[in-house]
């Protein structure tokens, strides 16, 4: 407890020194200051990530003290802040003769290294820190390690973790810290189990739930996902980010109902988050609330325009109530956006299918083919449009160049064998319906249902009782 008083009486001066330097440059006054104030003030700044103040504290301290290396050790280390690690390793090399005994110099030095990616050079001043103040050692080795992991060395950081963990193992700080480490060099499993270890200790630390409850979830390990993010929540009920992923699960488990209590918490914190008032438009479009569904959708536009999934939600919307025109003028506006997405143009296919348009319904299948041609069952959708629509000599064209990517299934030598039949060539539809029932002699069920005058042929019939076993 009297450490604690300690701290935060510290913290008070700090601040009172801060108040005084801000009200003396207000009033242009010239309240004194020495060194160690300036020294204060400045690093008051960084902590709170104002590099811009800390620079100007520098300038004034430089012009009062022009001779001090501590405001110039902290001039090199506001410049790692605002990210010019070549300025600031121009500064300790003039004051190294006389700063190379400060832990703090091989600090700064080292982060000066690793933003430039020298890294091995970095490692090798972090060092020399260390065994500078091995009085302060832990206390050291834990800064080093943070440093590096803000500047995503995770691997490097764990060694100084270890070490600082090996100084005090009372300390189950650093175990999250290695978890967080491990987490990012994509070690799924360490991480979990140092997590693990850690809320052990400290059971409700609401960002090592949060943190297990994401790697989790990329394992697809979706129950212990919704877990973790329940004690996330459970220490925080407006942790944003939990509830988020939370409803995220649930809406891929098809849990709709769920997801919307979730959503709808979410963006009562983030009310202005596109991604929330999607989550909504989806399960209420998935509930069957279409009217709801439709006003958040267009919020979404209405706030995006080029966001192209909000006109693709508009499209289902309009799709579902059989305005299949409406729908196809917001699928055009999704492909526009993003042309590339070849759902969008699959989708827009089958409705153009659907009001009659198989030209237009091709072309759209084509172009998504041309995005993922790998997609069987794109290329599969594509020759039961063209069957539907008796195109037969697109259905030869398409899949004469595609027969041996049959995926087992024998469609395509069935199609093959309809088409030929409809324009005449007896030999060849023969040949393909032997073909597709050799791969899978149920297709004669398909064939007859496309082409009903098979049962009345003779030698087609033959042909299927032929292959029956």
């Amino acid at each position: 407890m009297d450490e604690d008083r300690f701290f935060s009486e510290e913290d008070d001066e700090i601040t009172d020194l801060v108040k005084r330097y801000e009200d003396a440059k207000a009033k242009r006054a010239n309240n004194f200051f020495d060194v160690s104030d300036f020294e204060s003030i400045i690093s008051y700044y960084i902590e709170y990530n104002n590099s811009s103040k800390a620079l100007e504290v520098v300038s004034q301290a430089t012009k009062q003290y022009p001779q001090s290396t501590t405001i110039q050790l902290k001039k090199a280390q506001v410049l790692i802040e605002r990210g010019q690690p070549f300025k600031s390793m121009r500064i300790l090399r003039d004051i190294e003769a006389i700063e190379s005994g400060n832990p703090d110099f091989y600090l700064i030095k080292g982060a000066a290294y690793s933003l430039m990616g020298n890294i091995s050079k970095a490692l090798k001043s972090y060092n020399k820190a260390v065994e500078s103040d091995v009085d302060n050692e832990e206390e050291i080795l834990y800064g080093i390690a943070l440093t590096l992991q803000h500047q995503n060395f995770y691997k490097e950081s764990v060694n100084f973790l270890e070490r600082a963990m090996h100084s005090n193992p009372r300390n189950k700080k650093y175990l999250y810290e290695l978890g967080l480490a491990y987490e990012k060099m994509g070690d799924p499993e360490r991480s979990i189990k140092l997590y693990l270890n850690y809320l052990e200790e400290d059971p409700f630390s609401e960002n090592t739930w949060f943190n297990l409850g994401v790697i989790y979830n990329k394992l697809g390990k979706k129950k212990d996902a919704l877990e973790a993010f329940d004690f996330t929540l459970a220490v925080n009920d407006e942790n944003a980010f939990a509830l988020f992923f939370k409803a995220d699960i649930l809406a891929d488990q098809g849990k709709f109902k769920e997801a919307l209590t979730e959503y709808l918490d979410y963006v009562k914190i983030e009310y202005d988050s596109i991604d929330g008032i999607m989550g909504l438009a989806y399960c209420y479009e998935k509930l069957g609330k279409y009217d709801l569904a439709e006003k958040y959708y267009r919020k979404v536009v209405a706030e995006e325009p080029e966001y192209a999934e909000g006109w693709n939600g508009l499209a289902c919307i309009a799709y579902e109530r059989d305005n299949f025109e409406e729908s196809i003028f917001y699928l055009n506006r999704s492909v526009k956006i993003d042309p590339d997405n070849p759902e969008y143009l699959i989708f827009l296919a089958q409705v153009l299918d659907l009001i009659g348009e198989a030209g237009s319904s091709y072309n759209a299948y084509k172009k998504a083919l041309d995005i993922d041609p790998g997609n069987e069952d794109y290329f599969l959708e594509l020759c039961e449009m063209l069957v539907r629509n008796r195109l037969w000599t697109e259905v030869i064209l398409e899949l004469e160049g595609e027969k041996t990517g049959d995926n087992g299934s024998g469609s395509n030598y069935c199609y093959l064998a309809i088409a030929y039949f409809e324009i005449g060539n007896k030999k060849k539809g023969l040949l393909n319906l032997m073909k597709a029932l050799k791969i899978n002699q149920r297709m004669q069920y398909t064939f007859l249902e496309l082409y009903p005058e098979g049962d009345s042929d003779p030698e087609i019939m033959k042909l299927i009782n032929d292959q029956k076993i």
